[in-house]
C-alpha cells in the first residue's frame, strides 16, 4: 500500500509541475517498485521489476534502474532492451543513459531491417539515430557476414561505416579491406582504400570497389588486377553486370589486358574490353595474342562460338617472320582440328623481312591463309596480284598477276606461283631506302610484346 501512494504522489507532482524541465527527456511508464532516495548529490528514484522508461525517441525496458531526474540520466541493469520509433532494436547486460546517448555494455545486439550487430559496446545517440562500436564488431545481413575493429551505424540512412581489418563473405566474394561501407537496403558495399575480393577459383586486388548484391553488379577502379585458374587481367577499372553475363576492363594511361587460356587461348591489350560468354570486343590501340599469332589494329571482335576473330582500324598480324596487313583481317580458329586460317580484305599486304630496310613483299585485294601448328602452309593473294622480291642486294623484282599462291615449309617461304598473265621486270640499283609495294607498311618494330604479368598461366 505503501509502494502505490509513493507511486501515485510522484506522478501528482510531476502533473502539478506542468511539463519537464529545461533538459528534461525521459519519463516513467511503469515500474513495480518506486522509491527515491536523497544523496550528496541529489535525490535519485529506484526502479525495480518490468521498468519501462521513455524518451521522444523510442523506450527502454530492463529489470531495474536508477534515475536521476534532474540530470536526464539512468542506469538500468539486467535484460535491457530499447525500441526506437524507426524500429532499432538494442539489447544489453548494461546501460548508461545521459541526454539522449545511451552507452551499452555487454552483449550488445543492433538490430534494424534485417542487420543484426553484435559487439562488446556501444554508443547510441537516441535523437541522431547513429551507433559507434569501438571493441570490434560482427554484422550479419542478407547480403552476407561481416566482422571489423570499429564502425558507425546511421540508422536513418540505414549506412554502416567499418574500419580495421574488415572481412566481408557475400555469396560470391571474401572481401578484405582497411575499410567499408554498406547499405543493406540498397544491398550495396563501398570500398573507398583499396581491397582484396576472392573467389572458389581466384582472386582480385583493387583501389576502390562497389558491390551489389542484388542485382548483381560490381564497379573495380584506380587499378585492379587479378586471376583464377584460366583468366588473368588488369585495368584501371572492371564493370562485371551479372544479369547480362558482361565484364567490362578499361585503361586510361595504361591499356586493360585480358587473357583466357580455356579453349583458344586468347590474350588481349586495348583501352577498352568487353567480354561476354559469346564474345570479346576490344578497341583503342588493340593488340591481341593467339595461336601464334600477334595482331595489332583499332578495333576486335572475337565470336567465341565460331572461333572468329575480325580486325578492323588498319590492322597487322604478325605470323612468324611474315606480316599481313588490310583493311578488314578475319582469322578461324580450328577450321579444321589441326588448321586456323586467316582472310583479309581491302588492299592487302603480306610481307617478310630481307634485312632491316627491305622486304619481300605481296600485295592483293583479296588473301587466304592457313595456318598449321602455328605456322604459315599456304597464303593466296587475288585481285590485282603484285610480288616484288629482291634476288639479291642490288636489284628488286616487280611482278604483276591476278593470283598469287605461296606454299610455306616449316614456316619459311618454300614456293611462289604467280597465276594467269604474270608480267614483271628486275630493276637495280635500289635507294637506300628500299623499294615497296604502294601502300606498304612495315611497322615491324611495332611488333606487341607481351607482358610476362599478364601471361604468366601460359
Amino acid at each position: 500500500m505503501r509502494r502505490h501512494w509513493a507511486v501515485l504522489w510522484i506522478l501528482l507532482s510531476w502533473t502539478a509541475s506542468g511539463q519537464l524541465r529545461p533538459g528534461q527527456r525521459v519519463d516513467l511508464l511503469k515500474s513495480e517498485s518506486v522509491t527515491v532516495q536523497r544523496t550528496s548529490q541529489g535525490p535519485v528514484t529506484i526502479l525495480r521489476g518490468d521498468v519501462a522508461l521513455r524518451n521522444r525517441e523510442g523506450t527502454f525496458y530492463c529489470d531495474s534502474a536508477r534515475w536521476w531526474r534532474k540530470d536526464d540520466r539512468f542506469l538500468a541493469y539486467g535484460h535491457i532492451r530499447y525500441r526506437g520509433k524507426q524500429g532499432v532494436r538494442l539489447s544489453s547486460s548494461t546501460l548508461d543513459y545521459s541526454q539522449g546517448v545511451a552507452f551499452l555494455r555487454g552483449q550488445v545486439v543492433l538490430e534494424h531491417e534485417g542487420q543484426v550487430l553484435r559487439t562488446p559496446s556501444l554508443r547510441y545517440d537516441t535523437e541522431l539515430e547513429q551507433g559507434t562500436f569501438q571493441q570490434g564488431g560482427d554484422i550479419e545481413s542478407p547480403d552476407g557476414r561481416l566482422t571489423c575493429r570499429s564502425g558507425k551505424y546511421f540508422a536513418k540512412e540505414e549506412h554502416f561505416m567499418y574500419e580495421g581489418t574488415v572481412h566481408a563473405v557475400t555469396e560470391d566474394y571474401i572481401l578484405d579491406a582497411p575499410a567499408m561501407e554498406q547499405w543493406p537496403s540498397q544491398h550495396r558495399f563501398t570500398i573507398p582504400r583499396g581491397g582484396q575480393a576472392k573467389t572458389e577459383s581466384g582472386w582480385m586486388t583493387f583501389g576502390a570497389a562497389q558491390i551489389w548484391t542484388n542485382p548483381k553488379m560490381r564497379q573495380f577502379y584506380r587499378g585492379v588486377e587479378g586471376q583464377d585458374s584460366t583468366i588473368q587481367f588488369r585495368a584501371d577499372s572492371l564493370y562485371q553486370v551479372d544479369a547480362l553475363k558482361r565484364t567490362e576492363l578499361f585503361g586510361r594511361l595504361s591499356r586493360a589486358q585480358w587473357a583466357d587460356w580455356s579453349e583458344d587461348s586468347l590474350e588481349i591489350h586495348a583501352y577498352t574490353i568487353v567480354r561476354t560468354p559469346d564474345s570479346a570486343r576490344a578497341h583503342g590501340e588493340v593488340h591481341t595474342f593467339s595461336q601464334g599469332l600477334v595482331s595489332a589494329s583499332e578495333s576486335m571482335r572475337w565470336q567465341i562460338e565460331d572461333s572468329l576473330m575480325t580486325l578492323r582500324g588498319n590492322p597487322l598480324v604478325w605470323a612468324e617472320d611474315y606480316i599481313v596487313r588490310a583493311d578488314t583481317l578475319r582469322f578461324y580458329m580450328h577450321v579444321r582440328p589441326d588448321m586456323d586460317s586467316l582472310f583479309g580484305r581491302g588492299l592487302v599486304h603480306v610481307g617478310t623481312p630481307v634485312d632491316s630496310v627491305r622486304f619481300d613483299e605481296m600485295a592483293g585485294s583479296t588473301m587466304a591463309g592457313w595456318i598449321a601448328a602455328r605456322q604459315m602452309k599456304r597464303v593466296t593473294l587475288r585481285g590485282n596480284a603484285q610480288a616484288l622480291f629482291h634476288p639479291d642486294a642490288e636489284r628488286v623484282s616487280h611482278i604483276q598477276c591476278a593470283q598469287i599462291a605461296l606454299e610455306f615449309e616449316k614456316g619459311k617461304l618454300d614456293q611462289v606461283q604467280f597465276i594467269q598473265g604474270p608480267q614483271g621486270d628486275v630493276q637495280g640499283p635500289l635507294s637506300a631506302q628500299g623499294e615497296h609495294l604502294p601502300g606498304f607498311q612495315a611497322r615491324s618494330d611495332q611488333r606487341p610484346a607481351r607482358m610476362a604479368a599478364i601471361s604468366g598461366l601460359k
